[in-house]
């Protein structure tokens, strides 16, 4: 891996999840780092009142703000690191085979052709893929006309920059990903998809119930699951 990875957990709870991250990116060979802080518990009026708009504090639940608050800490970690960018997992992520190359080609690809200066999503959580036409042998970026959840992406010290800014500046009104998508819409920040997709959130799966709203996953959820992203890809394979 050519960029420092940064997952996004809880100080206590959520074992099941700690367990898949470090034995998954272990067996890869992947260093990490952990971003604990932003719990509920530390979640301080100042800190919310900072961040996010008043409709966004009565609408939403804890958890969903402590998420959004991990993102927007790990985008200010970068920058007082001073990195080029970070992979960003949320702790039910799941890599597919061959993420390391293709996620290390995406990154030389960035660089070479400048669009190292925003997102670049690498999962398929949200069902969205590059239509077959627009597809080209031997590249994987695509610029996304929405976003792809926020389960697995690549920023940029630049991209993190501009999430924070336009944060402090207007306030958080909606979770991240959409945050993302906002800031996309309005030209503010670069996003990419990566094609192919290397990996899935397991709270979408089946694999771990969700962490925002508790919902438990039934035995058919792998299955529906499954027959879901069949489906889009043979569907955006015949755009």
């Amino acid at each position: 891996m050519k960029r420092k990875v940064i997952v996004l957990h809880v100080k206590h709870g959520y074992e099941d999840r700690e367990r898949h991250i470090s034995g998954m990116l272990g067996r890869l060979g992947i260093e990490f780092e952990w971003m604990l802080d932003g719990d509920i518990p530390d979640l301080r009026r100042e800190d919310t009142e900072r961040w996010f708009a008043p409709s966004f504090i009565a609408g939403h639940s804890k958890a969903e703000l402590s998420c959004s608050m991990k993102h927007l800490l790990a985008c200010r970690r970068i920058i007082d690191e001073g990195l080029p960018g970070a992979l960003i997992l949320e702790d039910d992520a799941i890599l597919k085979r061959g993420f390391e190359a293709t996620f290390d080609k995406a990154i030389e690809e960035a660089e070479l052709h400048g669009r190292d200066n925003g997102i670049i999503s690498m999962e398929d959580t949200r069902l969205r893929f590059v239509e077959h036409s627009r597809r080209e042998k031997g590249r994987l970026l695509y610029e996304g006309d929405r976003d792809r959840l926020a389960g697995c992406y690549y920023i940029s010290r630049r991209g993190a920059e501009i999430v924070l800014s336009e944060a402090e500046r207007r306030k958080l009104d909606r979770p991240i990903d959409n945050f993302h998508c906002l800031l996309l819409k309005e030209g503010l920040l670069p996003y990419w998809w990566c094609q192919p997709a290397v990996a899935t959130q397991g709270s979408f799966t089946g694999k771990f119930p969700s962490g925002l709203t508790r919902r438990y996953p039934g035995w058919l959820t792998p299955l529906v699951w499954g027959f879901k992203l069949s489906y889009k890809k043979l569907l955006y394979r015949l755009r």
